[in-house]
């Protein structure tokens, strides 16, 4: 795998980057860039946020798997402050081989258009349903799904309660209830689009509508049930009546992108070990590590192979920082260092006196100003600046960071945390119940969600909520 040729193919929504042939990478990219134009449609029509996308495919699924350490899934999205990243393995060979990289996509989709966290259930049924999706000539036609399949997952969950069938939880749970819990989100989104009951709104317009509605903080499930007209008690027969008869397709049209699919370049050895290796940061850490020794032997000092060994030592507190440094001093006037080297100075204050903690604080703020400087759009750049001034008390400049990084990024339940920590400083604590809700709900780091509870509990009774 780190000995064949990784190419680039770029357009204006994504980077997508394969050792596929160059014409089944061509014909994934074009098929992506037609899906992202298609599903747009049904999606709200306001502009949505930028977010850079990079899709890293696999060509042979053993491999992701092996290098992820993954069997329950061949596909991931992987949100980030400053990019997002689709990692998966298809085969262009099988006849519906296009709805494991839709299904991605649509995480991607979601993120640009929240201004919130919304119902894994939610999200994952919209990414079930968009992957039927077939475009031939500008004509979409979508919702072609296995009735039976749906209609016996159903049958299997009919004495559970709705709270635990919305449940999704995708690190515990085992692959065949997430299939099972999978297919009634998306039975639930197929009634909202295909279903046979009275509404004002347009098909093409209901996710959009649910969407919205649950974006400005309605509950998924009550905003479903409203659209459709029923109450809760009446939702199974109508699922069951409705997965009992064929349905249409719904149609539309598109218009061509207008831009197309740019192949760029394969990939030098240097470019192509970090895509790996950063590929598998948050998966397979002792492969990413093994990768990126392996390419710095080969060639030492380059700066990007020792940022990114920086973080990949994160936990090793010191040796990450050496490697920081190291990649500083390489090139100075990176910001990819200079990012770098203010991560590992935020991470090694922890080891440290509270005097020498102000110091590398100090300095840290100093090379995440420099970032910006370059590049004001670096939210992570922003997201750090305003962790050091809350942490040294300067509440005011930190909030000033951290709402434009919750501005970006209103999904990430970390930033929720430090910008409700900093209204709860503030004494607006109606802000801060609003964003330390989200952060105690949505975190899946079990430490940080302790805190958020701890901080939520203190301001709901100040509050007397």
């Amino acid at each position: 795998m780190l000995n064949r040729s990784w190419c680039e193919w770029h357009t204006e929504h994504f980077s997508l980057y394969t050792d596929l042939s160059k014409k089944d990478a061509h014909q994934i990219s074009n098929d992506l860039l037609s899906f992202h134009y298609a599903s747009s449609e049904l999606f709200s029509k306001a502009e949505s946020r930028e977010m850079q996308l990079n899709i890293v495919i696999f060509r042979y699924a053993r491999e992701f798997s092996r290098e992820l350490k993954q069997k329950k899934f061949i596909g991931l999205m992987k949100p980030s402050l400053i990019d997002h990243q689709i990692l998966l393995t298809t085969n262009l060979k099988a006849r519906n081989y296009t709805e494991l990289p839709f299904h991605e996509y649509v995480h991607h989709l979601v993120k640009l258009r929240i201004d919130q966290p919304i119902d894994r259930w939610l999200e994952e049924g919209i990414a079930q349903y968009l992957a039927t999706m077939r475009i031939n000539n500008g004509k979409v036609e979508i919702g072609q799904v296995s009735r039976r399949q749906i209609r016996t997952s159903l049958n299997a969950a009919r004495d559970l309660p709705w709270s635990e069938i919305l449940s999704v939880n995708l690190s515990h749970e085992q692959t065949p209830v997430l299939t099972l819990k999978y297919d009634i989100a998306l039975a639930l989104i197929h009634y909202l689009v295909h279903g046979s009951f009275e509404s004002d709104i347009k098909p093409t317009d209901r996710i959009a509508t649910l969407v919205n509605g649950v974006s400005e903080g309605a509950n998924a499930f009550g905003r479903f049930l409203e659209l459709v007209g029923l109450p809760k008690v009446e939702l199974w027969r109508a699922l069951k009546e409705h997965f009992a008869k064929k349905h249409e397709q719904l149609t539309y049209q598109i218009s061509p992108p207008k831009l197309r699919v740019e192949f760029r370049d394969c990939l030098d050895d240097v470019d192509r070990h970090i895509l790996i290796a950063r590929s598998l940061l948050s998966f397979n850490l002792e492969r990413a590590k093994d990768i990126l020794h392996r390419i710095d032997r080969q060639y030492p000092g380059d700066f990007q192979v020792l940022a990114l060994l920086s973080e990949v030592y994160r936990q090793e507190v010191q040796i990450g920082l050496n490697y920081a440094q190291s990649a500083y001093r390489t090139k100075p006037d990176s910001l990819v260092t200079n990012l770098a080297l203010a991560n590992a100075l935020v991470r090694s204050c922890t080891e440290k006196s509270s005097a020498s903690c102000n110091d590398l604080l100090k300095k840290a703020e100093t090379h995440y100003r420099e970032v910006l400087n370059h590049d004001h759009k670096r939210v992570d750049a922003a997201f750090g600046l305003g962790s050091i001034y809350l942490h040294r008390g300067r509440t005011g400049e930190a909030l000033n960071f951290l709402r434009v990084t919750q501005k970006q990024t209103p999904w990430s339940p970390r930033v929720n945390l430090q910008l409700g920590e900093t209204y709860r400083r503030l004494g607006n604590f109606r802000k801060a119940k609003q964003y330390l809700t989200i952060a105690a709900e949505w975190d899946e780091n079990s430490e940080r969600q302790s805190v958020a509870l701890k901080l939520l509990g203190q301001v709901k009774q100040l509050l007397n909520d």
